[in-house]
């Protein structure tokens, strides 16, 4: 992540878990591929490259557009 974002030394904050967390989560594509033939176009790194130029092209700061920003929306306002 630190390569894609110029080395902002971002980070990472862990939160409490949030209602209804899945606690583990194992991906595997094989029955995918196998059913529907499916074989990803992009790679990780590739869609989070694509992912931060759509947001750069909005033309706001990191800043501006996380604003409003809900963190945790599970909890009621106030």
């Amino acid at each position: 992540m630190d390569e894609l974002f110029e080395d902002r030394n971002l980070e990472v904050i862990h939160e409490a878990p949030r209602p209804g967390d899945v606690l583990r989560l194992y991906a595997d594509p094989t029955q995918a591929r196998g059913l529907l033939d499916f074989r990803p176009q992009v790679t990780v790194r590739e869609g989070l490259s694509r992912v931060k130029a759509w947001y750069e092209s909005l033309g706001q700061s990191p800043t501006a557009l996380l604003k409003d920003e809900i963190m945790q929306n599970w909890k009621a306002p106030g």
